[in-house]
């Protein structure tokens, strides 16, 4: 039996060549989210070292605005995910590794919501840390955009140790059937 994924929005099998395009999209954008981490998370670094409130809230400014580009980043890959990798998980991987990856599925989705949802509440502080710059209230916001960033890189770490062997274990049964 081959084994191909289906892709359940147009009714296709999906061959070696499409799942080696989906892996190969998902590595490109998971290389290019880290690096947006990183230059987030150094941003952030440099803050927590500041001893001037008034000139961390000013970087702060400078993080929100790749924070927004990352988010974006980030929104468009889900999107992606959600049309192109979850009904390859569905159709194929779920029923073949069904008690393997479900809870890690699980764990991935809720690293994603709550690293997101880390993300927003530091640009709600920061939007309060404009009216009144406090050593105090600046911390707090950096620990929860970190806070965000380290769930989110779980999230990362969790769909490359699962996902990532699934497509390549198919395509080397293809590759070895072919």
């Amino acid at each position: 039996m081959m084994h191909k994924a289906i892709d359940r929005r147009m009714g296709e099998v999906l061959g070696p060549s499409q799942l080696a395009a989906i892996l190969g999209q998902l590595r490109k954008e998971h290389v290019e989210l880290r690096l947006h981490m990183e230059r987030i998370e150094w941003a952030a670094d440099q803050v927590e070292r500041m001893a001037d409130a008034a000139a961390a809230v000013k970087e702060i400014q400078g993080i929100k605005e790749l924070l927004r580009h990352f988010m974006e980043s980030l929104e468009q890959h889900a999107a992606w995910e959600e049309e192109s990798l979850i009904p390859v998980i569905e159709e194929y991987f779920r029923r073949s590794y069904s008690n393997r990856i479900d809870d890690s599925i699980w764990t991935m989705e809720k690293d994603h919501e709550m690293g997101c949802m880390y993300l927003r509440l530091f640009l709600q502080k920061e939007t309060e840390l404009d009216a009144q710059p406090d050593a105090d209230k600046v911390a707090e916001a950096v620990r929860c955009l970190l806070q965000g960033c380290i769930l989110l890189r779980e999230h990362l770490r969790i769909e490359e140790q699962i996902v990532f062997p699934l497509i390549e274990e198919v395509l080397a049964m293809d590759l070895h059937r072919g």
